[in-house]
């Protein structure tokens, strides 16, 4: 490859790169072809990423296996199969050649990394959470720069685990923290004026996603409270999406935009309280609050345990849930909801509960399961299951999800099973669809998981008519299950130690008529439960978000004087690279100060005419108005208030009387004229706005401000209906602003 072809072969590259990078992938695609016959192997490489990444298998597997051809025992090529293999839906067959290939020394760093990230997810998949979190640790600390994404599988696999103490928790999430360390957070504003809270909602599951069946209750008929609501969907849109836009004030796509971006956009719309529904679930948007884009955040819903971000304030719960003992555990105050911090909502097109009982379709044999995840089911879940199964004889266990699509993660979980002692031919096994409400018709008691709770599997099996026995956990997100049977009025089912769970699943296999009486009546139970009554959780909703709110404006602190000039310096580097809400946020804080430094008040109303804030403008102009020398300039503020209020009648007596005043520093006068220019042109008065606007490019300094008063002058003159020539001849002069300005 000569010079000439290496340096296309690099621009290619980088021209992929950046499309990946930015979902592009019609235009990446075109540059990977193109890089082809530069560079065949890594073009292969980069071209079965691409099939991984838009889950297209076909282009994947023949890239691959054109790749494994050319260079098949590279670490990289090694990774890619594993990865193909793990999108068709490998889990067991993957760890063998996995942990082989993180032992081989040719892997780079960068491919160690992604090889534990893959483990860390297969292993929990298979429902070997201290393996998966092992990986995930290990993750993290290979590759520093993806540390935040690894370090929060981390955090999510540790739910997995029995036996963490709440410091050891709150410890291990608050490390989470320090990979946003260098990140900037945007200054907020304290309030001028008054107007409704706005709530934002930040998400990747405002689409057909379980999730969706607990945040519809918060977005769907906000009008009945005092609130404006915006939702930040982070991801794919569906119809459920569509549906859900209607619904709220505002919507906001934020896929593919950077997390400063994406932060960015929801401060611009001035958001109160933002509440992330993530967590450190697949697809959450901590990276989003580190910039702390809302003065007040939120998370919660989607997740079970502390995020461990500094820049969160509060966490989600309810009276069922939380205690002093459960805030050990976590970075951020425990918002704790007097009712349920979930609210189930029917979503699509639900079944009917089936009539008859499973047990009775099938000669008394009762029918235990579980829909959860199959990671979730941990070895002390799995022995508590055996005894329940060997105390109710002829009884099975019926299980579902996408661990039971692939045969060797069929075997492998099977045989995990066998060993934990429930025999294959007690357990039936299906493989995942969407539509498996109808399932439940087969299942006569739902058993749930330890430590790691159901939520919407739980309150799916509930409103389909299948009671469910779970095991009150010591933490937060191990009380799931037993927050939504207190709700439904139904606590006989929530057991405290691991042998009244067992004493429950049997009583209630050998209660049929119970059973029956459950089947018909759950739903119904369930709609008159605070775990279906949106209203009331809107209202509790409501009444939180209103307290954390009062809260937050009582405790804002006021800046020390000796703090003023370090403010006052923030304020105008946001003001010089046209941050106008941040710099308003600065001068909010310090006019809190109520500073008598003639200087720092002249900023501040500077900041706050070039922002268009009013009331700040108005208030500073009162106080300039006390201190001698300045009564011309704050009559000019007193104006320009007027102006920004969208009233130029009051405006126009103020900047007359302005300019009519002696103490008007010569460096202020050219803006008041200026503002006369714009006043008159409001009020159809041309020729007197083209003086006006003609006298402020005089009297300004600034070359760019002398250009924009004299712009201005040039628009009144063909307003006026000015003589061509003439006008061609004055527009001659613009020129001459930009004189200095090298070519």
């Amino acid at each position: 490859m000569n010079e000439q072809e290496a340096r296309e072969a690099t621009r290619l590259r980088d021209a992929a790169y950046a499309a990946l990078m930015r979902g592009a992938m019609k235009t990446a695609r075109d540059a990977i072809e193109a890089l082809m016959p530069f560079d065949r192997e890594e073009a292969l490489g980069m071209l079965t990423s691409l099939g991984i990444e838009t889950n297209d298998e076909k282009t994947a597997e023949k890239a691959l296996e054109e790749l494994e051809a050319l260079a098949p025992e590279k670490p990289y090529t090694r990774y890619l199969a594993a990865r193909v293999a793990y999108m068709k839906g490998a889990r067991a067959a993957l760890i063998e050649p996995l942990e082989s290939l993180l032992e081989d020394k040719n892997a780079s760093a960068q491919i160690r990394e992604r090889v534990c990230n893959l483990l860390g997810r297969s292993c929990r998949q298979l429902g070997e959470p201290e393996k998966a979190a092992k990986y995930d640790l290990e993750a993290s600390r290979i590759a520093p720069e993806l540390g935040a994404g690894e370090y929060s599988n981390y955090l999510y696999d540790l739910h997995y685990l029995s036996g963490l103490s709440p410091e050891d928790q709150r410890e291990a999430a608050a490390r989470y923290d320090v990979f946003f360390k260098d990140v900037k957070r945007f200054r907020h504003r304290r309030r001028h004026g008054e107007r409704p809270l706005r709530i934002g909602y930040i998400s990747a599951d405002f689409r057909y996603h379980v999730v969706l069946r607990f945040v519809a209750a918060m977005l769907w008929g906000h009008g009945r409270t005092p609130f404006t609501v915006y939702a930040y969907m982070t991801g794919e849109e569906d119809a459920f999406s569509l549906e859900l836009a209607k619904r709220v004030d505002y919507w906001r796509n934020l896929r593919g935009l950077s997390s400063e971006a994406a932060a960015r956009r929801i401060y611009e719309d001035e958001i109160d309280i933002l509440v992330e529904l993530g967590g450190h679930t697949v697809g959450h948007s901590l990276q989003v609050m580190a910039y702390k884009p809302a003065p007040i955040q939120i998370s919660g819903i989607g997740y079970w345990a502390s995020t461990g971000l500094s820049a969160i304030d509060y966490f989600l719960g309810d009276a069922y849930l939380d205690d002093e003992e459960t805030q050990k555990a976590f970075t951020e105050t425990l918002l704790v909801l007097p009712h349920t911090h979930f609210c189930y909502t029917e979503v699509g097109n639900i079944p009917l509960p089936a009539e008859e009982l499973p047990c009775r379709r099938n000669n008394g044999m009762v029918t235990f399961g579980s829909f959860n995840d199959f990671g979730k089911t941990s070895d002390e879940t799995l022995r508590l299951w055996t005894e329940i199964l060997e105390r109710v004889p002829g009884s099975r266990l019926l299980l579902k999800g996408k661990i039971f699509d692939e045969p060797d993660n069929r075997a492998y979980a099977l045989a995990r099973l066998e060993r934990m002692g429930i025999p294959q031919d007690r357990v039936e096994a299906r493989g995942f669809s969407l539509d498996y409400l109808g399932e439940y018709a087969d299942m006569d008691i739902a058993l749930d998981t330890f430590p790691y709770p159901g939520g919407g599997t739980t309150c799916d099996a509930l409103f389909m008519g299948v009671p469910v026995v779970t095991l009150a956990g010591a933490d937060h997100g191990g009380r799931f299950g037993k927050s939504l049977l207190m709700n439904l009025g139904l606590g006989e089912l929530v057991a405290d130690t691991p042998q009244s769970y067992v004493e429950k699943a049997v009583g209630l296999a050998g209660d049929e008529e119970l059973l029956l009486v459950l089947r018909k009546n759950l739903r119904d139970m369930m709609r008159r439960s605070p775990l279906m009554d949106s209203e009331q959780y809107r209202q509790d909703l409501a009444t939180a978000y209103t307290q954390v709110w009062t809260r937050f404006v009582q405790e804002q602190s006021t800046p020390d004087v000796g703090e003023l000039s370090e403010i006052a310096e923030r304020m105008e580097a946001f003001r010089q690279s046209g941050d106008k809400k941040q710099a308003l946020a600065e001068a909010d804080a310090i006019w809190a100060a109520r500073p008598d430094d003639e200087g720092l008040l002249r900023r501040i109303a500077e900041t706050a005419v070039q922002a268009g804030d009013a009331a700040l403008t108005r208030e500073v102009s009162a106080r300039l108005r006390e201190i001698p020398g300045c009564q011309g300039y704050a009559l000019y503020l007193t104006a320009a208030a007027a102006w920004l209020s969208k009233d130029a009648a009051e405006a126009e007596p103020w900047i007359d009387e302005t300019l009519a005043d002696e103490s008007l520093a010569e460096a202020h006068r050219g803006e008041a004229l200026f503002l006369r220019g714009e006043i008159k042109r409001a009020k159809g008065e041309i020729e007197e706005a083209a003086n006006a606007y003609l006298a402020a490019s005089d009297a300004r300094a600034a070359s760019e401000a002398k250009a924009e008063a004299y712009s201005r002058y040039l628009m009144c003159l063909y307003l006026e209906g000015k003589d061509a020539a003439l006008i061609g001849r004055e527009a001659k002069r613009y020129g001459m602003f930009f004189s200095d300005v090298p070519m």
